[in-house]
């Protein structure tokens, strides 16, 4: 499809623009058979009939067992390790090695119990049931707080709502885990708006907010103290290795530099695109921008980083799936 109004090419089956969101004139009208036969798989896995007003889905059995095997299992060695302390009768400093583990084994318990058991499908929402009650999210509205994939190339997502976190895997909920994806992707926040020149410009946000700046400040301020503690020597003098405390460190003053490199926003014009971090914003034109390197993981998730000057400016496809979309036709990416 040719652009009427910019006069570039972008796909048919497109209701806009990649480059300057004008209408497809030609989006709606009746496909030719060859490519209805192409779409039929498409339309299986995310207009199935199954996703009525109302429709629930429900954990399988014997995934449901083996979540409270593991329940059980976590718990009988929490018993496990509270009588053998009571058996003990010279404690000492057993107490840092107990307390930690019987915290470790609550955690995993507490993980394991707010399993997703059954997702209720609602027109315009949707809502999680756990243990703990029910939560309801709507479409579109930044539901997804991280989006992940697996080391088995599964899809995760994680949703929060207050202090409460929930999971959706792919491995349990399939098909709602792809249609969420395919909803929040066509329904990510972006605005239309005009520079100083009257250009128009489409400003996209983050299909997540993970990232953010709590979760920065909390790496950095916990790897500062551990810091300030070495140069004191507080952990030599407990008998703990400065070597490995300053590089517990400085592992998390990398996690949140990392963090902090998130995209925030992304403003696409006619000429380029401005990107926006935590340390703020840089304009790219299309034909004086190369990226200064493109990353592709196992799962097949595309990264396209981007320098200027000493910043470095990482576009996640699970963030900003629409963008990565148009840099792969720019950039002649497969």
């Amino acid at each position: 499809m040719i652009c009427p109004k910019c006069n570039r090419k972008y796909e048919d089956d497109m209701p806009r623009c990649l480059w300057c969101d004008a209408l497809n004139p030609n989006y709606g009208k009746a496909p030719s058979l060859q490519k209805k036969k192409k779409n039929v798989k498409k339309r299986e896995i995310f207009d199935d009939e199954s996703f009525e007003d109302g429709t629930i889905f429900k954990l399988e059995t014997d995934k449901f067992v083996v979540n409270v095997m593991a329940i059980l299992y976590m718990v009988s060695l929490m018993i496990l390790g509270v009588v053998a302390w009571c058996m003990i009768e010279e404690k000492g400093f057993l107490w840092f090695f107990f307390v930690p583990m019987e915290l470790f084994l609550a955690f995993f318990v507490y993980t394991f119990s707010k399993k997703v058991l059954k997702v209720k499908w609602l027109k315009d929402k949707f809502v999680l049931v756990t243990r703990y009650g029910k939560k309801e999210f709507l479409l579109g509205k930044q539901a997804i707080y991280k989006s992940e994939i697996t080391n088995f190339g599964n899809h995760y997502l994680i949703f929060k709502k207050g202090w409460q976190t929930f999971r959706l895997d792919e491995s349990d909920y399939p098909k709602v885990v792809k249609k969420i994806i395919k909803n929040q992707s066509e329904l990510t926040e972006k605005n239309i708006k005009c520079d100083e020149k009257g250009d128009e410009q489409v400003v996209y946000y983050p299909m997540a907010t993970s990232g953010g700046k709590p979760l920065i400040f909390v790496e950095f301020f916990c790897s500062l103290i551990l810091l300030i503690l070495i140069f004191l020597k507080i952990p030599e003098r407990d008998g703990y290795s400065p070597a490995i405390c300053f590089l517990i460190a400085s592992f998390g003053f990398f996690r949140a530099y990392i963090h902090s490199l998130a995209i925030l926003e992304i403003k696409w014009f006619k000429n380029g695109f401005v990107l926006r971090n935590h340390y703020g914003e840089r304009t790219f034109f299309f034909d004086e921008t190369i990226p200064y390197k493109k990353e592709t993981d196992k799962n097949g998730i595309v990264r396209f980083v981007f320098k200027k000057g000493f910043q470095l400016f990482v576009v996640n496809e699970l963030d900003f799936p629409e963008i990565v979309k148009k840099m792969k036709i720019l950039y002649n990416v497969d």
